[in-house]
């Protein structure tokens, strides 16, 4: 038989261990959280430049654009006028802004004849030489872009 002091020193010991355990199972999960957080803080930090990065390279983009479109306004207005509608869509940065403003001020020198309503919808054939208009009088003229003859200024 063994005596209740041993008893009562194996259940003490026992406790102890587990005890010991339990804290060592809390600090694991201490540790454990705090990798997390700083884990989900730099991923966090990682979309943020990520985002950032996008965000600089359409500025620079949309800013690269409105020059060309500048450069070639007075050589080809048709490549500049398109070129600072993308430079709008890709960064609404002031020199996008002012380029599409300059675009929009020259005069037309193409005009698309044939509907007695307003025009709804364009395409152009694959090949960018045929283009289709759609209006609310519902007729859908073809016709060669661009026209064969340019209006005069």
């Amino acid at each position: 038989m063994v005596p209740a002091s041993g008893i009562a020193a194996f259940l003490t010991a026992s406790r102890r261990r587990q005890q010991a355990a339990i804290r060592r199972s809390r600090r694991l999960n201490a540790v454990l959280a705090g990798v997390l957080v700083l884990a989900l803080a730099a991923a966090g930090y990682a979309v943020w430049q990520q985002r950032t990065a996008v965000a600089e390279r359409q500025t620079a983009l949309s800013r690269q654009l409105a020059l060309q479109a500048g450069t070639l306004i007075s050589t080809d207005p048709d490549l500049a006028s398109l070129l600072a509608v993308q430079a709008y869509r890709t960064g609404h940065t002031p020199e996008s802004v002012e380029s599409l403003d300059n675009a929009a001020s020259l005069p037309l020198r193409r005009r698309l004849s044939g509907h007695t309503d307003s025009v709804y919808s364009v395409a152009f054939s694959p090949d960018g030489h045929t283009l289709a208009t759609g209006s609310g009088d519902r007729t859908v003229p073809c016709g060669t872009w661009p026209p064969a003859r340019p209006v005069p200024p």
